[in-house]
């Protein structure tokens, strides 16, 4: 029969597990995720600013498995595995109470930017915001109380940017190919849900950071 150590976490009998291991720290089922918690806490604490180690990204992905085994993925970590976060996530921020770190996903032809918070004190990861790359006209116009046909005119003489749908359209679907996935639909196939024209405007959102900050200047 089996025999294992007992559980490393202050005052706990039980037996580790056969898989609750933790940098040399063995723990039981019951105790496992604190020990990762812990562990993750003592990296942080010795990181030097600016930079992480391969010991933090494995802590990492750990923690956040952990979590999600638990709870409902949040918006925008839906269908992905821990191993895919850890490999995508960009971090803005590390500190002993929480991480924040944005994906990027590529669901549809339009990239959204989701970011994330990844509490180590409340033991949770929340959707903070989803950021489109790029907008429609129609959402423009209405962001800032103007008309299509003003939006239109100004994409015209130069004095926003915008691409055609069709650019975005045929680099998505030419990167779901290459990446295996041959059978997702089309999307400038009317009968998608999220259909849009080809050859409409879309404007980046760096574009609605600009006029917002016009706006602000005025």
């Amino acid at each position: 029969m089996m025999k294992f150590e007992p559980c490393q976490w202050p005052g706990c009998p039980a037996p580790s597990g056969p898989a609750h291991f933790v940098y040399g720290r063995a723990y039981c089922p019951q105790h496992y995720f604190s020990g990762i918690r812990l562990a993750f806490v003592e990296e942080i604490r010795q990181l030097k600013e600016g930079q992480t180690s391969t010991r933090f990204r494995s802590l990492f992905k750990r923690y956040i498995e952990a979590l999600l085994a638990e709870k409902e993925a949040p918006e925008g970590l839906v269908r992905l595995t821990a191993s895919q976060i850890q490999g995508r996530a960009v971090l803005s921020l590390v500190s002993e109470e929480k991480i924040l770190f944005s994906i990027e996903r590529h669901g549809s032809f339009i990239p959204t930017t989701y970011q994330f918070e990844l509490s180590i004190k409340d033991m949770a990861v929340r959707h903070l915001s989803a950021k489109p790359h790029y907008v429609t006209v129609a959402e423009f116009a209405e962001r800032f109380e103007l008309s299509d046909r003003k939006i239109r005119a100004l994409i015209k003489v130069g004095r926003l940017k915008a691409t055609r749908a069709s650019v975005l359209q045929d680099m998505w679907y030419s990167l779901m190919v290459m990446s295996g996935r041959a059978s997702v639909p089309k999307p400038w196939d009317p009968a998608r849900l999220d259909f849009t024209p080809r050859n409409a405007h879309l404007i980046p959102f760096s574009e609605v950071e600009r006029f917002a900050g016009l706006e602000e200047s005025q």
